[in-house]
């Protein structure tokens, strides 16, 4: 796949991302729009936003977050249920 497709299948509405600890990475939390981003960087089983607008998306994110809260709504994702240290249907995690 060329470049010039990978850029057309990339739509910046769908970013989200948060800020990642107490350090100045943002996460992205979508790694299928990742993927095709230009401004994304790999490490691990992370994925780490380096878009100029990156600020906005975490922006974006927690607003749309808190709204959904508003309404009782669980936007909790795998990432953040995970590291969270619960339990999931298969035990611990160990």
């Amino acid at each position: 796949m060329s470049a010039s497709q990978h850029k057309s299948l990339f739509d910046i509405n769908q970013c989200r991302a948060k800020m990642y600890g107490a350090s100045e990475l943002v996460d992205c939390l979508v790694p299928a729009q990742a993927y095709f981003c230009g401004h994304s960087l790999s490490f691990g089983f992370a994925c780490f936003c380096k878009h100029p607008k990156r600020a906005q998306f975490v922006e974006r994110t927690a607003k749309s977050r808190s709204s959904a809260n508003a309404l009782s709504v669980d936007t909790t994702n795998d990432h953040d249920f995970y590291d969270s240290g619960e339990l999931n249907e298969l035990g611990p995690r160990s």
